[in-house]
């Protein structure tokens, strides 16, 4: 199979899989958030948060330093990837009873100690899923996307049980954590068939390289992580559980919206890594329609989300989250930086240039905390929101900034603006139809944007084509 058959299998699954996390996350999201209530709810959000930012450390970087050497030195992958996984492994086990004894120092609610110190070992499975770095390298996304769609099958039905059975929170994130174990089980299944993984694999020197080349994506992650969930730990503390709750309604929507674009960049990276050594003319072709189509896609949650945000929290969540809605509205600006940067960014880690982007979010990271600490106190959940937003808008700024100034690969927005156009008259039209039901709204404003977007030559064959074959050059 060539790279254009490779990579067109990829994007099937890819949007296949994406309609199905978006449907399931979504329902599981409701289903929690009812079950729970705004209280209980904030501290599942919190949970969320808190070990967010060990999985961040677990990882710093090293995963996506992992595809760029697994694809540009495939014969060298099992004793890379054993290696790897060993010291992940190692690490796992330190962060997993450094997060337990968190939970028992601070003077978190004795219910929020046993869902944290429960859903620890989670940290250990993370560490041992870096095997599925060679199905990125090798883009067999087939695998990952069986994985993700076992990780979101038994989360489901474990979530459902627990709800039934009225477990409560602790058998919640129990739920979350059995749904791990069963990707792991897929993932190493799949994995002997590609890799031999030699465990365990104590190249020291290795490790500590490893470590070394990475600390600039891991820094420039953790940051990020500080932009994206610093929000939960002060509202936690200044406001309370409940208002973590109403936060936490659109900041978990949010993230599910979030896989399209890591999928999508998940697929493209190893051909990103390998162009950028090879072909530089295909690298900007690459990044060019990765653009254009992905800012087409946030254009579109952005506005469905500006139109309706009201009607789908009440319809997820019920009337007692409705003050989620102007939050739900605001974060999705952050979303849409993401749609729009995630390709950028990349292309910083593809040249190597990993220290430009721990210093973009060196200076970010500072200013969401201040205008957290600013604007929480007076404003709530509304103030943390607008903290997020700004944080992200300098980081993609900077991010932009660099590539077409230091890179030299500046973007064509011809086709964005374009896009904007498109999203602009939908919106108008949904705000027109707002007696309509939420998704008689929905297909009309989906219908509508897709129509628009091809009458305007926003997106077009072209881009679909050469985002899934090799252009000539």
């Amino acid at each position: 199979m060539n790279t254009r058959q490779i990579v067109a299998k990829n994007m099937i699954l890819s949007i296949f899989l994406q309609f199905f996390n978006l449907f399931a996350g979504v329902y599981s999201i409701s289903l929690i958030a009812r079950y729970l209530g705004k209280a209980t709810f904030g501290k599942y959000g919190f949970i969320w948060s808190f070990y967010i930012f060990f999985i961040t450390f677990l990882d710093f970087g090293i995963s996506v330093l992992g595809i760029r050497e697994v694809a540009r030195d495939r014969k060298n992958a099992g004793l890379f990837l054993s290696n790897l996984v060993t010291f992940k492994f190692f690490l796992s086990v330190l962060l997993a009873l450094f997060a337990i004894s968190i939970a028992y120092i601070f003077p978190f609610p004795h219910d929020l100690k046993i869902a944290l110190s429960l859903y620890a070992p989670v940290l250990i499975f993370f560490a041992l899923e870096s095997i599925q770095i060679i199905f990125e390298a090798d883009l067999r996304y087939e695998y990952i996307a069986l994985s993700s769609v076992s990780w979101r099958v038994s989360s489901l039905l474990f979530l459902i049980l627990a709800v039934r059975l009225n477990l409560g929170l602790s058998f919640i994130v129990i739920s979350f954590l059995l749904a791990e174990i069963a990707r792991y089980l897929v993932l190493y299944v799949f994995s002997r068939k590609f890799v031999k993984i030699k465990l365990p694999a104590l190249d020291i020197e290795l490790w500590l390289k490893l470590v070394k080349s990475a600390l600039p994506i891991g820094i420039t992650s953790l940051l990020g992580t500080i932009i994206r969930n610093v929000d939960v730990m002060m509202l936690t503390k200044m406001k309370g559980f409940a208002e973590v709750g109403l936060y936490t309604a659109s900041t978990r929507l949010c993230d599910v919206s979030f896989s399209l674009p890591l999928a999508l960049m998940g697929s493209m990276f190893p051909l990103m890594s390998k162009y950028y050594k090879q072909d530089l003319n295909t690298l900007r072709r690459i990044y060019q329609k990765t653009f254009d189509i992905l800012s087409a896609c946030g254009v579109l949650l952005t506005v469905l989300v500006l139109a309706l945000a009201d009607k789908i929290i009440i319809l997820l969540f019920g009337a007692d989250f409705v003050t989620s809605a102007i939050v739900f509205k605001i974060l999705i600006f952050s979303v849409l930086s993401v749609y729009l940067a995630i390709g950028a960014g990349s292309l910083i880690i593809v040249a190597d240039r990993q220290k430009a982007n721990m210093r973009i979010y060196l200076l970010a990271a500072p200013l969401s905390v201040a205008l957290n600490l600013i604007l929480i106190p007076h404003f709530g959940i509304i103030g943390a929101a607008i903290s997020n937003v700004a944080a992200m808008f300098l980081a993609v700024s900077l991010t932009f900034y660099f590539v077409n100034t230091k890179l030299k690969i500046p973007l064509e927005i011809t086709k964005f603006k374009k896009t904007i156009i498109a999203g602009l008259i939908t919106l108008t039209i949904l705000f027109c139809l707002r007696g309509f039901n939420v998704f008689i709204s929905l297909f009309i404003g989906i219908c509508l944007y897709g129509f628009l977007v091809i009458f305007l030559k926003a997106v077009d064959r072209d881009d679909i084509i050469l985002l899934v074959d090799k252009p000539n050059p």
